[in-house]
């Protein structure tokens, strides 16, 4: 540590300073230059009058600093000694509750998934994965959102295949831009291909539209149905 005194000026009057300049080390247990800069007192609105006056309160440089210009409070600064690691590569947690503690160290895996969703950082990916988490391009997933993830595109890729599915209807059929979609539980919205008739109601001043059979409307929101689908995933055809 290393201590001196140097004079400033605040812009009417020299001021004198006490600097302290140290080794300091953050939560990260990494290096950094601080330097303290302790306002003592104002000396003279004139300059000679000041550099006498702090040669004799101490100061051995009696040229005004030029850091110290326009200023009359303490502060402090620092600069890094290291060469920062990214968040992704970083061997310590950056934020959050557990900041400055070392990863490798951490078996709150709830905290690990929020931190790695956060960061990417490698060896929180590490230790996920060694804890029965899966990743599915760059995303960290827990097991349970693994086999949803792996469920979803079974069934999407069974579409695709085209055949014939057993679908749960969310929504009654709707007008879109290539002719009439539905939306269902497994698979989200599904064109339906003009092959199929469909046919328009309104109850109370709402529209909505229905697949007919011998042309009758049949109501399919909330029930379970089968559909035959396209190799490119539309339906061409209802089982009611």
């Amino acid at each position: 540590m290393k201590t001196y005194r140097r004079i400033g000026f605040a812009g009417t009057y020299y001021t004198l300073w006490d600097i302290c300049a140290y080794i300091s080390y953050g939560y990260d247990q990494l290096p950094y230059q601080t330097i303290d800069y302790n306002y003592i007192q104002n000396l003279s609105t004139d300059e000679t009058k000041a550099v006498e006056k702090a040669k004799l309160m101490g100061a051995t440089d009696l040229i005004p600093d030029d850091e110290l210009f326009g200023r009359n409070r303490s502060w402090k600064r620092q600069t890094k000694l290291f060469s920062e690691i990214p968040k992704s590569k970083s061997f310590f947690f950056e934020f959050g509750k557990n900041r400055g503690n070392k990863i490798m160290d951490c078996d709150d895996y709830d905290y690990l998934y929020w931190y790695f969703n956060s960061t990417s950082n490698i060896h929180a990916k590490s230790i996920l994965l060694k804890n029965g988490y899966h990743d599915v391009d760059g995303i960290m997933l827990t097991e349970a959102e693994y086999l949803n993830y792996i469920s979803y595109h079974e069934k999407q890729n069974s579409i695709k295949k085209g055949s014939l599915i057993t679908i749960t209807q969310e929504s009654n059929i709707r007008r879109c831009e290539d002719g009439f979609e539905i939306k269902t539980i497994e698979h989200g919205w599904m064109c339906i291909i003009e092959s199929i008739s469909i046919k328009y109601h309104e109850y109370k001043g709402f529209g909505y539209y229905l697949p007919t059979i011998n042309g009758v409307g049949k109501k399919i929101k909330n029930k379970l149905i089968s559909v035959t689908t396209n190799s490119n995933g539309t339906i061409s055809e209802f089982n009611l």
